[in-house]
């Protein structure tokens, strides 16, 4: 049995496979695993400074 962590990576990296986003299982096109608003959200949450401009 996979505890909830392997369950997750599972999922995430079946939904790659299939051509869907990780994170919110949106089609993909090309050869992404994120879709761009989850990949933003994901920048923003982990931006070292802790700030985000358009321009950047």
């Amino acid at each position: 049995m996979l505890s909830p962590t392997e369950t997750a990576r599972y999922e995430r990296n079946s939904n790659a496979a299939a051509g869907y986003c990780a994170a919110c299982t949106k089609p993909l096109s090309g050869e992404t695993y994120f879709c761009d608003e989850c990949a933003h959200e994901a920048y923003v949450e982990t931006d070292p400074n802790s700030r985000m401009n358009d321009d950047n």
